[in-house]
């Protein structure tokens, strides 16, 4: 199984375009607009707004030649079922945007179902967590990951997503 940061989606967001209903005037049936949006996207973990970066002992956690944040469990092997795999110090997160933000994770499969094989825990300095709030430049150092399996399939195809919002 590997996770790297081409399946992550940072910050997500809403848009909508179209029209609604014209509320009993009967004067359209139907509108379309265009607009444009603008997404700057940062080729290296490290750099962007949420910044991964992988623990240079961590044979696990990587950045690849692309400067793609990785994790990369196929090298472990086969993993038993109901069994929990730690890897230690595997990598750093940092907020490079400059606010507070709530930093939420969530694996799903790749059609966007929930994962129920198997479960990535995060570990930082106050336990485990699937959300975190971290201030402006701050970081959060050494987070292990936990890799709990409950059933045996050959391969996972599955989506680490990251999420973050603004903290009120």
């Amino acid at each position: 199984m590997k996770l790297n940061r081409r399946n992550v989606l940072v910050g997500m967001g809403t848009i909508v375009l179209g029209g609604g209903a014209a509320l009993g005037s009967g004067a359209f049936s139907s509108v379309t607009a265009e607009r444009s949006v603008t997404v700057h996207v940062e080729e290296d973990d490290a750099g962007a707004l949420i910044g991964l970066v992988p623990n240079g002992d961590s044979a696990y956690v990587r950045t690849d030649s692309d400067g793609v944040f990785e994790i990369d469990l196929a090298s472990l092997g086969d993993i038993n079922v109901d069994a929990t795999v730690t890897i230690t110090d595997a990598f750093t997160l940092e907020n490079n945007a400059g606010e507070s933000l709530d930093i939420s994770f969530e694996l799903v499969e790749s059609d966007g179902s929930a994962v129920t094989d198997f479960e990535l825990t995060f570990v930082g300095s106050s336990g485990e967590f699937d959300s975190i709030t971290l201030g402006s430049n701050e970081s959060e150092e050494d987070i292990d990951i936990l890799v709990e399996t409950s059933t045996v399939a050959d391969e996972f195809d599955v989506e680490l997503r990251i999420t973050a919002t603004p903290t009120p």
